[in-house]
């Protein structure tokens, strides 16, 4: 797979690291409030999935497909 790629933009380590800090903000600013954390389909998975195990509150998470014409 990496062959096919030219330039990596932003290492593995770089997206743990920004999941990381931004797992930490959510955190912080919705402390005491409901948390639902909304990903669109498809495609936002994975990173969704990192994100919310940074996250340290109770949430809800739930998925919404869209379409374009």
């Amino acid at each position: 797979m990496n062959k096919d790629v030219k330039k990596i933009l932003v290492t593995e380590e770089e997206l743990k690291e920004i999941n990381k800090k931004l797992g930490a903000q959510i955190t912080k600013d919705f402390q005491g409030k409901n948390l639902l954390v909304l990903g669109i389909l498809k495609g936002c998975v994975f990173f969704m999935t990192d994100l919310v195990r940074n996250i340290d509150l109770p949430l809800s998470i739930d998925f919404m497909s869209v379409s374009s014409y």
